[in-house]
């Protein structure tokens, strides 16, 4: 074996060995304070970095390139502690040595240009920032393809975004969009930080919907990419939440400030613009709250962060000062917050400019000061000329410009100049209805009804505007009618929308997705139903049903957001719209529940009834009917008497007559020559039935009308969509056998077992006679199970048990015949407080074979209801009790059954308001069938088989007659 030996090392050999030995140490030491970056421990890596770069120097001297690395990682460092100074300094060396040493496209040299750009942007010297990011481009030469030319036009795009400049910023993050989407070698990690960028620009622009999905999508990036979170996910955790705010989900906001501050802390450090930023951020929630000594306490330490990283002269040092004096001015502490608001305006107009939309933000603020001082002169000019700088930055239909024309409508209130409010009024709805066409797009259903909530406000003052300021101005009714037409409902429409295309256009992972939305909302029902048991304590109990919803939210979001592509189908909302949609012979009666807003507080005053007449001739007739709370006992009066058919008819009639004093009477003389009332209730004329309302004369209105249910005007418009019938044959549901159990478990309560329902049985035969076609499931045959394969049948008639649970006692009849109902009898009181946490969808059920013995899916709630795909289903029939009764949302109907339904894409429901007669119920159906079979109306055939009933003696009583509703469409099947 041959030995090899080394050489003895020469004389320059020895010379240079401490050198070589000193490099390698700085390389040591460089690994380790990247690895410590890694995991966000800038302070700890800082002085490794600084002892790598003094070795280099020594080593290779000042101008040595790899002496240029290491002044970019101590930069790096630096920025990331927030010492831009130091930083910059830092880079404009590293800049300065590859600036000698390599071509101007090399991607080192950019890639310091950069970094300088990036440190110099922090420290507000925007003009400088430019001119690196530009030479980084080559000042508009060929660009490379490559990941450092993303981050340029990013950064580039970030720069324009922070001066206001939004078109220009759009373009840049668009070619970094589509530059990394075409270079396969992208990090993935670079795409996350341009979705970000490219979100924070939706959500200044107000776009919240996209800006929510490209949020989410680069926290997953980001979190899926590192074992270890970096301190960056702290910032995407705040923009997140950020845009959750701003649509007015607080409660998902608030634990989404809270992990960023706590992340950032962890990993970086509290004192840091960032956490000051969170800190904010989070306070403007804790103000909302009217927590306003919480609040205090959180923008002043937020402040004292801004004071000692950025100085006080710093723009986001004064927006925290004017969040401060606005905390101040709610309290009416006015002195106070105008010299805070003074002392914002003096900073970002020297930083930003006058043309900047934040420094709009502190003109506004002082205008609102200046007007609840009543110097209304000064406040007008301020509001003005925010409006400008918003308009000119924005466009016409951000949020901050509708806020400010919201406060030029107060302004002009306050000054007794309603035509002018009006003006300024119908332009912020304008560009509001702008906003939510786009942000309605995508959201679970809740998220959509908090979001529609940030307008109330709005949709309240333009109707006090018309009602109480100009109550004879036909333009005044005009945009009044034209809001409630355009939100009254709104979510119901938005997710109905979406549900009816995915099952109509949707792809086949559409339809996965919507069926594991359907497996997860069953799950829901199921636990919900269960409640807490043995093997499940409460707080487990609520923390499953907790972590179930949020998986059926986030699901619902991402079904909604593929529905995208179809919305430019969707027509705008207008009057002239809905009119052209009214029947010759018919007039729309629009109901509204509004809260006058008083002009100089800005306060909500009680509650009242509105109702709007609109016919085919553009005859617009209206009517104040008063405050909510008189009608409202009159509707419980009404509604008392008539379900309760012991009581005599004259009863009903002078109940009636009482409540169709308050809500017809004043617009009867706009229904001169209709013979057909298209009604859009609202609050809780919801519940009642109109039909059974007396005229002056003591005639039922079911005797003079055919009379079809709303839930806004907004529906004629999807009725004149061309939407071809369902091929599938009719499926009938009747006569469960409930089994022999001697209680009905239901929601944490114990009820008495459900009774047979024997005139249903007929009802089937009758059906299945008529449409010899029609699938009769009966017995032991009607499970919920089965109805819930039902898909899109022609038309389904469910005959069955079914409530409503509400924290008040109810008693199913037994006796008389004629008394049967097809309740459920609630003799005790129900646990309240689980009524009041469930949500209504899952407080209605229907009952199925099995219930009295807790089959599975014997009790079917709303919630399991909703997802039956019933697209292109002429009619659904809830022959059972209680049907159409839920919890009423002013402004958005009745949540339970009767919406559940028209989520499943049925054109037609007919319900019931209260616990229906066994026998009468029979009867009217087979009437109703029967007249279907003939051909006639949907409509009409229920109209002339209530009248039928009510002319035999035995059942001349509304009770029997007059529980059924038709809602949706009343023409021909």
């Amino acid at each position: 074996m041959q030995v090899l030996t080394r050489r003895p090392a020469d004389g320059h050999e020895r010379k240079e060995a401490p050198n070589l030995w000193r490099a390698q140490e700085a390389t040591t030491l460089a690994t380790r304070a990247g690895q410590l970056c890694a995991t966000g421990a800038y302070a700890e890596a800082l002085p490794l970095a600084r002892e790598a770069l003094a070795i280099r120097e020594a080593v290779y001297g000042p101008e040595h390139r790899s002496v240029a690395d290491a002044l970019e990682t101590t930069g790096l460092i630096c920025y990331h502690l927030t010492d831009y100074a130091q930083a910059t300094a830092l880079y404009r060396r590293a800049t300065a040595i590859r600036d000698k040493a390599l071509a101007p496209e090399h991607p080192d040299l950019r890639r310091s240009l950069n970094s300088l750009g990036k440190s110099l942007q922090k420290q507000g010297h925007f003009t400088e920032a430019e001119a690196c990011y530009q030479r980084a481009l080559l000042h508009g030469g060929r660009l490379p393809a490559d990941t450092q030319t993303i981050r340029t036009l990013t950064y580039l795009a970030d720069l324009h975004q922070e001066r206001g400049q939004y078109p220009a910023a759009e373009r840049f993050y668009q070619r970094a969009i589509a530059m990394g989407t075409a270079i396969p070698e992208t990090s993935s990690l670079t795409l996350a930080r341009v979705f970000n960028s490219l979100a924070l620009l939706q959500l200044e622009q107000g776009n919240l919907s996209s800006a929510e999905v490209n949020f989410q999508h680069a926290l997953d990036i980001y979190e899926k990419g590192f074992e270890v979170v970096p301190p960056y996910v702290a910032l995407l955790l705040n923009n997140l939440a950020e845009t959750l705010r701003r649509r007015g989900d607080d409660n998902r906001a608030e634990p989404l400030y809270q992990r960023a501050i706590a992340t950032f802390e962890a990993k970086v450090g509290g004192n840091s613009p960032h956490v000051a930023d969170f800190l904010s951020n989070l306070a403007v929630i804790i103000l909302r709250r009217k927590d306003y000594a919480t609040a205090e306490a959180t923008f002043r330490r937020a402040l004292a962060i801004y004071e000692s990283t950025l100085g006080n002269q710093h723009p986001l040092y004064a927006t925290c000062l004017t969040n401060l004096a606005e905390t101040f001015r709610l309290q009416g502490r006015f002195s106070e917050a105008e010299t805070l608001y003074r002392q914002a305006g003096a900073i970002v107009e020297k930083s930003l400019g006058s043309a900047h939309p934040a420094f709009a933000k502190t003109l506004m603020n002082l205008g609102w000061v200046r007007g609840q001082q009543k110097d209304y002169a000064a406040a007008d000019q301020l509001f003005h000329q925010a409006l400008h700088i918003q308009t000119e930055a924005y466009g016409p239909n951000h949020p901050d410009v509708i806020q400010t024309l919201n406060n030029l409508t107060l302004l002009a209130q306050q000054q007794n100049l309603p035509r002018q409010a009006l003006a300024f009024q119908t332009q912020a709805n304008a560009a509001r209805e702008h906003l939510l066409t786009i942000n309605l797009v995508t959201g679970s259903e809740r998220q959509k009804f908090l979001y529609l909530k940030l307008a109330d406000e709005e949709t309240h003052r333009t109707l006090t505007l018309h009602l109480h300021n100009l109550p004879r101005d036909r333009d005044a009714a005009r945009a009044a009618l034209t809001v409630i037409l355009q939100r009254k409902g709104r979510a119901l429409d938005a997710m109905t929308d979406v549900l009816a295309l995915l099952r109509q256009q949707g792809t086949p992972e559409d339809l996965r997705r919507l069926d594991e939305l359907t497996t997860l909302k069953g799950q829901i029902a199921v636990l919900t139903q269960r409640g807490p048991d043995r093997t499940l304590s409460a707080a487990a109990h609520r923390a499953e049903l907790k972590a179930l919803q949020e998986q059926a939210d986030n699901l619902e979001a991402d079904l909604s957001r593929r529905s995208l592509q179809y919305r430019a189908r969707f027509a705008p909302v207008t009057l002239e719209a809905v009119r052209n949609a009214i029947p010759p012979d018919a007039a729309l009666l629009e109901y509204a529940v509004y809260s006058p807003v008083d002009p100089t507080t800005g306060l909500p005053q009680p509650t009242r009834y509105a109702v709007y007449a609109l016919k085919a001739d553009g005859t617009l007739r209206w009517a104040d009917l008063g405050e909510a709370v008189p009608i409202d006992t009159t509707i419980r009066e009404f509604r008392q008497a008539l379900s309760t058919p012991t009581r005599q008819t004259t009863t009903v009639r002078r109940a009636g007559a009482r409540l169709a004093a308050q809500v017809i009477a004043p617009i009867a003389p706009a229904l001169t020559g209709v013979r057909h009332l298209l009604l859009s209730p609202d609050g809780q004329l919801n519940l009642i039935p109109f039909e059974a309302l007396p005229d002056r004369h003591g005639q039922y209105l079911l005797e003079q009308f055919a009379l079809t249910y709303l839930t806004s005007g907004r529906d004629l418009l999807a009725f004149q969509e061309n939407r071809e019938a369902s091929p599938h044959p009719p499926v009938v549901f009747a006569a469960p056998e409930y089994g022999n159990g001697k209680q009905l478990s239901l929601a944490g309560n114990t009820l008495p077992a459900l009774s047979p329902l024997t005139g249903t049985a007929a009802e089937a035969a009758t059906i299945q006679r008529l449409f010899p076609d029609a699938l009769v499931q009966t017995r032991a045959a009607a499970t919920g199970d089965r109805l819930l394969t039902v898909n899109r049948p022609r038309f389904l008639h469910l005959a069955t048990h079914g409530t409503f649970l509400e924290a008040v006692p109810q008693t199913a009849r037994t006796t008389p015949e004629d008394l049967t109902t097809r309740a459920i009898g609630l003799p005790q009181p129900l646990n309240p407080d689980q009524v009041r946490r469930d949500s209504p969808l899952l407080r209605a059920y229907l009952f199925f074979a099995g219930a009295n013995q807790a089959a599975p899916k014997s009790a079917l709630t709303a919630l399991e209801a909703a997802q039956l795909n019933l697209w292109g289903t002429r009619l659904v029939v809830l022959s059972a009790c209680q049907t159409g009764v839920g919890e009423v949302r002013n402004g958005e109907g009745v949540y339970g059954l009767r919406r559940a339904f028209v989520l499943t894409g049925a054109q037609t429901q007919v319900m019931s308001l209260w616990s229906v007669s066994d026998r009468a119920t029979q009867m009217l159906m087979e009437n109703f069938y029967a007249r279907l079979k003939r051909g006639e109306p949907r409509g009409e055939a229920l109209r002339q088989a209530q009248i039928a009933l009510r002319r035999q003696t035995r059942y001349a009583h509304p009770f029997y007659w007059a529980s059924f509703i038709l809602t949706g469409d009343w023409r021909a099947m």
